[in-house]
């Protein structure tokens, strides 16, 4: 499933905000960061665009950064309540397959590790970093990533 949806204008300077969300089936075998082997799971992307205001075309595209903008949701079938779950989908899922950390480690202090060129490894022996790892999405956040990409899509541009 796929659609570009408008969620509002930026408050600061009234450009248009929207987002491409997708679940889509992973291909091939993957190792999780539960350090299983697996196939076929669920991949989740969020991808977004902004269109100044008065603009035609984005301006900005790609992993836009919202967790400090505030969005406008009166012209939009969002509410505040469904950008804060957007927002927090994004942070946590956007790169779902492609996680360095296992569920073993402290992501943050194990990538703070690996920028001073540390070696972090886990109780199994997986060295932070060594692979791309696959973090298995639950029912709830695909049921959540679902719900979102069944608002209203509102009016999108040519092009996007």
């Amino acid at each position: 499933m796929s659609n570009w949806q408008y969620i509002g204008r930026k408050a600061s300077d009234g450009s248009r905000v929207f987002v491409e969300i997708t679940i889509s089936k992973t291909t091939g075998t993957y190792r999780t960061t539960e350090h299983q082997m697996g196939m076929g799971g669920k991949r989740i992307s969020i991808v977004g665009a902004e269109i100044r205001k008065g603009g035609r075309t984005a301006s900005t595209y790609g992993q836009i950064d919202l967790r400090k903008v505030r969005i406008d949701t009166s012209d939009s079938g969002w509410s505040q309540t469904d950008v804060e779950s957007l927002r927090n989908l994004w942070a946590a899922w956007h790169l779902n397959d492609m996680k360095a950390a296992c569920v073993h480690m402290d992501e943050s202090k194990a990538r703070a590790a690996f920028d001073r060129g540390e070696t972090v490894r886990c109780r199994s022996g997986y060295a932070y970093g060594s692979a791309w790892l696959y973090q298995v999405p639950s029912a709830r956040v695909l049921g959540e990533v679902a719900r979102l990409a069944a608002l209203p899509a509102g009016k999108i541009p040519a092009g996007l």
